[in-house]
């Protein structure tokens, strides 16, 4: 099977039309006009990470035998998959850019996946390694539910969105980003150089970025107690 990676302009083309009609379903359905348009963003951002999440997880069922040896497994369902992340992480920079949004830690998220993605991409090297990083997506879930909770005032359950956040951050994503240290570390020589130093120093990056979110989780909920 040829798994060479092939650009097609319509099909990218389809997917941010598909996106961009989400998007105003989200901020057009009746129960979300009343909230502002961050909230609004954050939860059509949560349903994208929930659609990114159950197929990362699908993928790496029917793959779960190469776990160990990731990088040598691709197809078109993962090339796919990461598509649709490309255009969600191009379409929420611009809208967050559109909002004057000053969040540092996400615009640095979003550029630095945009140019693994690319780069993946332009290498034919999108494989079930990333597919297995992508899960790290679910700490995004609650991010919707929690901006409505905020905006109605709801501190309690604002406070146990930020519960889950934390203990995604320490006991899905910690592990996550471990294994694929580990994985990098041992198949070095199954991908390019380049992605090599890029996935260690992203991993060790996003680490980084895990702990302030942490911090930020802990400050709010000690807060709240």
């Amino acid at each position: 099977m040829d798994t060479t990676y092939k650009f097609d302009i319509k099909n990218y083309g389809l997917k941010f039309i598909i996106l961009y009609i989400f998007i105003i379903f989200v901020e057009k359905y009746p129960n979300m006009k009343k909230y502002s348009e961050e909230t609004k963003f954050n939860v059509y951002r949560s349903l994208l990470c929930l659609f990114f999440v159950i197929l990362s997880i699908e993928n790496i069922i029917n793959n779960f035998q190469n776990i160990l040896n990731p990088f040598n497994i691709k197809n078109d369902r993962i090339n796919d998959l990461f598509e649709w992340f490309l255009i969600y992480l191009i379409i929420d920079i611009v809208k967050m850019i559109s909002m004057k949004n000053k969040r540092w830690d996400l615009y640095s998220h979003h550029i630095l996946s945009v140019v693994i993605v690319l780069l993946s991409f332009n290498l034919n090297s999108i494989t079930l390694f990333n597919n297995i990083i992508l899960l790290n997506e679910i700490i995004s879930l609650v991010t919707g539910i929690d901006s409505i909770y905020m905006e109605e005032d709801n501190l309690e359950n604002s406070k146990n969105c930020k519960k889950y956040r934390k203990y995604i951050i320490q006991y899905i994503r910690l592990p996550i980003w471990l294994f694929g240290i580990y994985i990098c570390l041992f198949n070095n020589n199954n991908m390019p150089s380049i992605l090599y130093w890029l996935y260690l120093f992203s991993i060790i990056g996003i680490l980084g970025l895990d702990q302030y979110w942490l911090k930020k989780c802990n400050k709010v909920i000690n807060s709240y107690e």
